[in-house]
């Protein structure tokens, strides 16, 4: 809104704007003329084959016909209109093509052209000094995309080169957005981006038999104010008496949902023109019905005026894209949208967390007075998998060249499928809660102290350490499990346990004849030493870290 200047005697200066054409060079890469490729007639006529051999020799971008960069690097979002793919249309391969080399030129697409133009669009509104400008206003009905009919109230604007459509109007019509990149700039140099045009058709209310084409830029925000600004008196006019109105409350104030530019306004207009006395609006009859214009007189003081000035300038957006925006990122065609959009609505994370994480366990190992660890041997060679299953892991065979090749199936979790852990760990757990009941000990420890096929565990006396571990070694047989690798920091543990599955790094006979120490005080590793709390230092513990495996190092 813009306060005019005005004089002791309330007199009002008149402002205009003036509507301005900007032609940019375009130097056709083939003859030199000002257009680009995709326009040019000696490119049209060429065959396909033709087409695409020029385009690769001058290293052209095969979606816009541009040099400078690749197709898959090409920011224009248009495809291909007849199959959707990332070519230009005039570069399409029909199957009919492929076989004879030829087909008839196809003409560029309408959102092509588009992206090779600049549009400039103007709204003058002005006022007097003593009256309120009325604008050309009508009702039309639009029919959405499930076949609902609508009613939109147009503003008719001769002074502007393109028609635009308000965001509401969009989504309640359900239209059909094509990608488009520009600018609208106004008074004052004010920008707003561009980035839709839809396609509709409006009918008369007056005429059912009429129905017209528009092309409309979607305005994300609104487009003008509510028109008119104030209820205007209606008065007796005697040269609007008996006519067929395309807006009956033209006098009302309310919201605009299409504007209509000048290429509709010649498709409209009739040669009817009515002029009444001074500050009275003109009729001009349209096959929408007759709008009314010009200066009314009012009682009111009008102090603000609207003026819309829409420059789309779509050649600069691009070329700001390229000299600015240097990402090495491409737009995902169609197809490959899709595929994102059908990976995103049906994706599902079956996989959840089984155990905790190791060092939670590692924590809770060190706080037990006697502490153990073992490892199930062979784990995933004994579970079994579902014969159906087991067509996904076959195997080809034979012992030597000369034999025949033979087809195996692979029965067991296979060691490096992404499944693998998972089974074994939620088979590990299965077991643990069927025969909870016969060994409530070995259980706990199984759903909270393993580290897939590993346990470290402990107890607070030997005796507890001996009857968990022995529950542990028979519950785990009940799956067909076998613990292996044992180790403890306490030699009367280690005793009870078979030679066969302890540790081959540990040694049992060490120091045994020298006085019993604290368990929490000792240390037990693969090369037969003992060292005390004393003798342990940073360094001496992290060598001993080093050169030793989990199950060989139980720790205080």
């Amino acid at each position: 809104m813009i306060q005019p200047v005005t004089s002791k005697d309330r007199t009002v200066k008149e402002r205009s704007y003036h509507t301005t054409n900007v032609v940019k060079d375009k130097i056709c890469v083939l003859c030199s003329e000002n257009h680009t490729l995709c326009h040019c007639k000696e490119f049209i006529k060429m065959d396909i084959t033709q087409r695409n051999n020029y385009v690769k020799d001058k290293q052209l971008c095969f979606n816009c016909l541009l040099p400078g960069h690749s197709v898959y690097k090409c920011k224009i979002p248009v495809t291909c209109r007849v199959c959707r793919r990332r070519h230009h249309s005039l570069l399409h391969r029909s199957e009919k093509s492929k076989d004879n080399a030829e087909t008839e030129p196809i003409q560029p697409s309408t959102s092509q052209q588009e992206a090779n133009k600049e549009t400039i669009t103007t709204l003058h509104i002005g006022i007097g000094a003593s009256g309120k400008a009325l604008l050309a206003t009508a009702l039309v009905k639009a029919k959405g995309k499930d076949g609902q009919t609508t009613m939109l109230r147009v503003l008719v604007d001769q002074g502007s080169q393109a028609s635009f459509i308000s965001e509401k109007a969009t989504q309640l019509l359900k239209l059909q957005r094509k990608t488009i990149y520009g600018t609208v700039t106004g008074v004052g140099s004010m920008q707003a981006p561009i980035k839709h045009v839809v396609q509709l058709n409006i009918f008369s209310r007056r005429k059912p038999e009429f129905n017209m084409h528009v092309e409309a830029y979607v305005m994300s925000k609104q487009l003008t104010t509510r028109i008119p600004h104030h209820t205007m008196t209606v008065h007796n006019w005697q040269h609007l008496a008996g006519l067929d109105l395309a807006d009956p409350e033209y006098n009302s104030p309310g919201p605009i949902d299409l504007l209509l530019g000048v290429k509709e306004y010649a498709r409209i207009v009739e040669q009817d023109l009515i002029k009444g006395p001074p500050g009275s609006p003109c009729a001009q009859k349209t096959t929408l019905g007759w709008i009314l214009f010009g200066e009314v007189n009012t009682t009111q003081k009008e102090h603000s005026f609207l003026v819309m000035h829409h420059q789309v300038d779509v050649d600069n957006m691009l070329k700001t894209l390229w000299e600015i925006d240097t990402t090495t990122r491409r737009k995902n065609t169609k197809e490959e949208q899709l595929c994102e959009e059908i990976y995103y609505k049906t994706y599902t994370r079956n996989d959840q967390v089984l155990q905790e994480d190791l060092r939670c366990i590692i924590m809770r190992w060190r706080m037990h007075a006697i502490c153990f660890a073992a490892d199930i041997h062979k784990m995933y060679r004994m579970i079994m998998i579902h014969k159906e299953d087991a067509d996904f892991q076959r195997i080809l065979w034979r012992n030597d060249s000369n034999e025949e090749i033979k087809d195996y199936r692979l029965l067991t979790v296979t060691f490096g499928t992404t499944s693998a852990p998972y089974l074994a760990v939620k088979t590990l757990i299965q077991l643990a809660l069927e025969e909870r009941d016969n060994y409530p000990v070995a259980a706990d420890i199984t759903l909270s102290d393993f580290y897939v096929d590993d346990v470290m565990s402990g107890c607070d006396t030997v005796k507890e350490a001996i009857e968990a571990s022995n529950q542990l070694k028979t519950m785990l047989s009940k799956g067909g499990f076998e613990l292996k690798k044992w180790s403890s920091n306490d030699i009367e543990l280690m005793k009870s346990m078979d030679p066969s599955n302890i540790s081959s790094s540990i040694q049992l006979d060490i120091n045994l004849d020298v006085p019993q120490r604290s368990p929490r005080r000792m240390l037990h590793t693969g090369e037969g030493r003992e060292y005390t709390e004393s003798a342990l230092t940073a360094r001496c513990w992290w060598s001993v870290v080093s050169t030793a495996s989990g199950q060989d190092i139980c720790a205080l």
